[in-house]
């Protein structure tokens, strides 16, 4: 698997990862849109499109969606927070940029120790609730992608949005730092670390 990090700066700088396989892709919060993404990684318009994986239902973590689900992705959202994105009151495109702005398409949810078969690696569900309470992480191996639960240097996502609460948030910080240090964190804003670099700044 190789993962390639995109971002637009005009949208809150929210990262969109491109999971690149030997015959297909997948994207994590397609913050960017699918014909940027095909402009910087043209291989990925020969391969065959499997999911979109969103870690929550903020609307600045899914803009581009429908691009990815028109090159034949399928969504995978928590319940939860399939709901979120499908409202525009709590999905935080006013609060973000004033736009109404929603998805109101069709997903998979995704629960809590759900395994994932994405191109050929497996990825597992974690659910972390605190942001949004449908927030989830997705780990394989020594990868985690975290979404806005949890950035590098000690930071984390806001928990004063619709459905956002500091005990499940500070809760579900303390089930990810109790994994492997090693694993790499790919945050939903900002730069990449380790759980043990990360942690850290908590001591």
């Amino acid at each position: 698997m190789k993962v390639i990090t995109l971002a637009d700066k005009n949208n809150f700088a929210s990262n969109c990862y491109i999971l690149v396989f030997e015959d297909s892709f997948s994207v994590i919060d397609p913050s960017v849109s699918y014909e940027r993404a095909k402009m910087e990684i043209p291989e990925i318009s020969k391969l065959r499109a499997q999911y979109v994986l969103l870690t929550h239902g903020h609307v600045d973590h899914f803009w581009h969606i429908q691009s990815y689900i028109d090159a034949g992705c399928e969504v995978l959202v928590t319940e939860h927070d399939g709901l979120i994105a499908k409202d525009k009151t709590k999905n935080c495109a006013l609060i973000l940029n004033g736009i109404l702005y929603d998805y109101l398409g069709s997903y998979k949810a995704v629960a809590d120790g759900d395994t994932i078969q994405v191109g050929d690696t497996e990825f597992t569900v974690i659910s972390t609730p605190g942001h949004t309470a449908g927030s989830v992480c997705y780990l394989s191996d020594r990868i985690m992608f975290t979404g806005d639960t949890l950035f590098a240097r000690g930071s984390y996502g806001r928990y004063d949005l619709p459905s956002g609460s500091k005990t499940m948030l500070f809760n579900s910080l303390e089930k990810l730092f109790a994994l492997d240090g090693d694993i790499m964190i790919y945050p939903g804003h900002g730069e990449i670390s380790t759980l043990r670099d990360t942690k850290m700044f908590f001591i």
